[in-house]
């Protein structure tokens, strides 16, 4: 595998994706990426040309510059595979809520260490689910 960085249209969805993005998911994405840039990459199957995860982060950054991309080879059998159970697999993970809440602390820093407060969002965001 290789990281590339490539325009976000030249990259082909997947039409067997099952995996849909409801407009307030996509706003929290956009938002969590406006906020600390990239911090995640598409994953794109270079033997079949088209995308398996990023789906909503490539159409919230068409036009808009080049996006991270991992680039693997795969035969088609293996694409579904990792589209089927992809996130399936993250999902099941748990949640050490000790460890969450004291990770938590998510208010920017000014410089001099002076803390700006933020106006909490009226909708929480639930990062796992961002994609």
């Amino acid at each position: 595998m290789r990281l590339e960085y490539l325009d976000p249209a030249q990259l082909a969805s997947n039409p067997g994706n099952w995996r849909t993005h409801p407009a307030k998911q996509v706003s929290a994405l956009r938002d969590v990426i406006d906020q600390v840039g990239w911090a995640g990459t598409l994953l794109f199957n270079e033997r079949t040309k088209r995308l398996i995860d990023g789906h909503a982060r490539k159409e919230l950054w068409k036009g808009k510059g080049k996006v991270p991309v991992l680039i693997g080879s795969w035969s088609e059998a293996e694409e579904k595979l990792i589209l089927a159970t992809l996130d399936p697999l993250s999902a099941m993970a748990t949640t050490d809520t000790g460890k969450l809440a004291a990770g938590m602390d998510l208010k920017p820093q000014q410089e001099g260490g002076q803390r700006r407060e933020k106006k909490p969002r009226a909708d929480p965001v639930q990062t796992s689910a961002l994609e």
